[in-house]
C-alpha cells in the first residue's frame, strides 16, 4: 500500500516540476537597433530573453539574471511571468520593442567576453 501511495504522489508532483522549464534564450550584449537613436548608441539598449519551454506559465517573482566576471558584478531582478511556450525580454529601456521588463541600469552591463550569465529561480 505504501508503494502505491508513493507512486501516486510522484505522478502528481512530477508534472509540476517538469512543466517549469525557463531558459536563457538570447542575449543582445551589443544592444539592438532602436528607432530614433543613432546606431553608435545602440549598445545602450542591451537585453536578455528567456523562453518557457514548459506546459504552464511560470512566475518570475524572486528570479534573477546574474552577471559574473571574476565575481558577481550585476543582478537583474526579474518580475512578471513567462507564459507557457512564450518569451520574456528584460531590456535596458522600454524603447526596446517587445520588452516585458525595463531595467534602466542594464545598459553596458554585458561584457563582450569572459562573462558568465546565470539564471536563478526563487530557490537559488
Amino acid at each position: 500500500m505504501g508503494r502505491i501511495v508513493l507512486l501516486m504522489t510522484l505522478c502528481l508532483i512530477t508534472p509540476l516540476f517538469a512543466s517549469a522549464q525557463v531558459i536563457l534564450n538570447e542575449i543582445a550584449w551589443m544592444g539592438t537597433p532602436v528607432e530614433g537613436v543613432e546606431a553608435k548608441q545602440w549598445w545602450r539598449y542591451e537585453w536578455v530573453e528567456l523562453f518557457n519551454a514548459g506546459e504552464s506559465d511560470v512566475s518570475l517573482n524572486g528570479w534573477a539574471v546574474q552577471l559574473y566576471g571574476e565575481k558577481l558584478e550585476w543582478t537583474i531582478a526579474l518580475s512578471g511571468a513567462v507564459p507557457a511556450h512564450e518569451y520574456f525580454v528584460a531590456a535596458a529601456s522600454d524603447k526596446v520593442q517587445g520588452s516585458d521588463l525595463s531595467y534602466a541600469n542594464l545598459a553596458g552591463k554585458f561584457a563582450n567576453s569572459g562573462q558568465r550569465v546565470v539564471l536563478r529561480n526563487e530557490h537559488g
